[in-house]
């Protein structure tokens, strides 16, 4: 039996201002909007370099808690590069 190759992964990410999230990947880590969803906007996919994230708008009475609050030195997505300080 063979098996499906995993071509690509993506975490998935909540945000409390959707659009402000979009702006922050694109503006400050260069990642390309690849796809927004909704209206008024509830989910998005943004990419570089063959990555992918993807940013889900929270609900209102949702508490966003990062990972690293509930275990130390945990995080919700890692990225890996060849030259972090570029």
């Amino acid at each position: 039996m063979s098996e499906a190759k995993i071509l690509q992964q993506a975490p998935v990410l909540f945000a409390r201002n959707l659009p402000k999230a979009i702006a922050y990947w694109a503006e400050k880590v260069g990642f390309k909007t690849l796809g927004v969803w909704g209206e008024p906007p509830n989910f998005a996919i943004a990419g570089r370099d063959g990555a992918r994230v993807m940013l889900s708008q929270a609900p209102e009475e949702h508490k966003i808690v990062p990972y690293w609050r509930i275990k130390n030195q945990m995080w919700n997505a890692y990225f890996w590069v060849d030259d972090a300080r570029a």
